[in-house]
């Protein structure tokens, strides 16, 4: 907020998504700036949704190369419940 930006807007567009939707921190971002007043009380964040889809596999190599660190989504359930 500043001088420019005296209260929160009614619409926040954004674009910060990779290809796994939450890894450039959309979500802790967007909990930021709900939290800080940048978005007006009944403002709007377009895209407003998305969906994530998923198989399960089963692979020796993924399992050895492409495994998350632990704890990697500590935290993230109380920021989507906030959102919702």
């Amino acid at each position: 907020f500043g001088a420019d930006v005296p209260t929160g807007a009614d619409v926040i567009v954004t674009e910060i998504f990779d290809s796994w939707l939450l890894g450039e921190g959309m979500v802790p971002v967007m909990h930021d700036a709900i939290e800080r007043g940048l978005l007006a009380p009944h403002g709007r964040v377009v895209p407003a949704g998305a969906q994530i889809w998923g198989v399960l596999v089963e692979s020796e190599w993924l399992a050895r190369h492409e495994q998350l660190p632990s704890g990697a989504l500590a935290g993230y359930a109380h920021v989507i419940e906030a959102l919702g």
